[in-house]
């Protein structure tokens, strides 16, 4: 599985800081008044930094991969 960092809207954020305040490893911080993943190597890909966010400016986006020559019966 392919993890991505997640995605900040910085036209959406509001500098607000929860994301920071909430993140569990410390790994987002505001620079310009704006949230950033600054230790990229310390993100663990969880949701409280998007779920911390009032205005839905963070967004972890995933990509759905199917196995290759899989036989997918109908329910």
């Amino acid at each position: 599985m392919t993890w991505t960092l997640p995605v900040i809207d910085h036209d959406r954020c509001t500098g607000c800081g929860w994301c920071v305040q909430q993140c569990p490893t410390q790994a987002v911080d505001l620079i310009a008044r704006k949230a950033v993943i600054v230790r990229p190597s310390d993100c663990t890909f969880c949701d409280v930094c998007e779920q911390a966010c009032p205005v839905g400016a963070i967004g972890r986006p995933f990509i759905v991969v199917f196995a290759p020559d899989q036989q997918w019966s109908r329910i």
